[in-house]
């Protein structure tokens, strides 16, 4: 495929670029390739805008001012008289996606529209918006709902968020009021949602080192339980000794009699059976429950269930 072919499939461009574009030299041409750093050759369609609204654009990348908008449609949103409190930055790179084209295949003109789930890239500040997430295509959970307000949201592949030299901090809820001066009557929630399903709703993350303290304790009634049981085996051995050889004397000249045949056949199986089975099971069982207590419930262990940098409170 030469580069004209690479250029025009992946670019989308009108018949005047590609009329322009013929009569370019293979050199020239690389130079509209995007390679080493040079000018793609991209389209550059109409930029649907609001009154009131100022538009800086460079091809299908732009940034726009003005009135706040609640959803993606324009007639949903807030601005205008008696809405000064109400104001929106988008900075959008790549709007609409890969396939953008300048003209339809008639010639007419194509006009690109806001739309945050196919932008590549787009970053919104608003300070009066609806808050609601679907316009960014994710899933909410039912019943919730939001009051209007101010809202950043960022949409990308990948957003890499780099604190080079201390902490990454999330703080819910700091004011008694919110941007349009509502009261704060609730604390927010951090919710993470990989993969953008929520198929039984929001579940709680336990706390760390309660879950610890609590999981200690659990290790510790399930070793007194297991020495508990050993000693059991232990007097229960020695009530199966005694049984075993057990006799009663006859009523005649009070000669002891014979101990039971069946008694002691059940008696020894069942002596075997407590010291050679069961007290080792229990003796190992006791040894996996300190070293899974080591290793999952100490600082030193190498699976330990705290994390020792992503923290709650």
């Amino acid at each position: 495929m030469s580069i004209e072919d690479k250029i025009e499939k992946i670019k989308g461009l009108t018949k005047n670029q590609k009329l322009a574009l013929k009569g370019f030299s293979e050199e020239e041409k690389l130079i509209f390739s995007g390679v080493g750093g040079d000018k793609n050759l991209d389209p550059e369609p109409d930029i649907a805008t609001r009154p009131g609204e100022t538009l800086f654009q460079y091809g299908v990348s732009y940034y726009r001012l003005g009135p706040s908008i609640s959803s993606v449609h324009p007639a949903a949103g807030y601005g205008g008289q008696g809405d000064s409190l109400s104001h929106s930055h988008r900075l959008v790179a790549g709007g609409g996606g890969p396939c953008v084209l300048e003209e339809s295949p008639s010639g007419e003109r194509m006009v690109l529209g806001t739309n945050s789930v196919a932008d590549s890239a787009t970053l919104l500040v608003s300070s009066k918006h609806d808050r609601s997430a679907k316009e960014f295509g994710l899933v909410v959970e039912k019943g919730s709902k939001t009051l209007p307000g101010s809202l950043i949201a960022a949409k990308a592949d990948e957003i890499i968020i780099n604190a080079s030299a201390g902490n990454v901090r999330i703080v819910t809820s700091t004011n008694a009021y919110n941007s349009q001066d509502g009261n704060n009557i609730s604390v927010g929630s951090i919710i993470l949602s990989p993969g953008n399903k929520i198929p039984k709703g929001i579940e709680p993350i336990p706390k760390g080192d309660a879950l610890k303290k609590n999981l200690e304790q659990m290790f510790i009634r399930l070793d007194a339980l297991e020495s508990q049981m050993t000693g059991f085996v232990t007097y229960q051995a020695k009530m199966n000794k005694t049984v075993t050889s057990h006799y009663h004397h006859s009523p005649l000249l009070a000669v002891p009699t014979s101990p039971s045949f069946d008694t002691v056949t059940a008696g020894i199986q069942n002596i075997i059976n407590l010291t050679c089975r069961l007290a080792p099971s229990l003796m190992n069982q006791r040894m996996k429950g300190a070293m899974q207590q080591k290793q999952f419930l100490s600082q030193a262990g190498k699976e330990y269930i705290n994390s020792g940098q992503v923290k709650t409170s």
